[in-house]
């Protein structure tokens, strides 16, 4: 039973660090969207900053996931800012092989 109830907790602490969640257009990754972050889009837009990316496929920044930073993609980061539009969330899941029999 103390074993059944050890691998329940292990799979459960798997499950959690498995998935994350990001703000979409946070460059600074603070959580939230404010100045700082459309600064930061703007400069990648113009080029003066490279691309980055999130979970290795999402671009930073890129607020309808077309792989590139436009004016869509500021103007929603704007209507966020101004509270216009609501925090939108990327979500990444990692597939962790636990080991267990099929």
């Amino acid at each position: 039973m103390k074993r059944m109830i050890y691998l329940l907790l292990v799979c459960a602490m798997c499950a959690v660090a498995a998935s994350a969640q990001v703000v979409k257009g946070d460059m600074n990754g603070d959580g939230n969207i404010d100045v700082t972050d459309l600064n930061e889009t703007v400069n990648t837009l113009l080029g003066i900053k490279p691309l980055q990316y999130v979970f290795d496929h999402v671009v930073k920044g890129d607020m309808n996931e077309d792989g590139v930073i436009d004016v869509t993609d500021l103007n929603d980061i704007v209507n966020t800012i101004l509270g216009i539009k609501p925090l939108q969330y990327l979500e990444d899941h990692e597939y962790v092989d636990l080991g267990l029999p099929s």
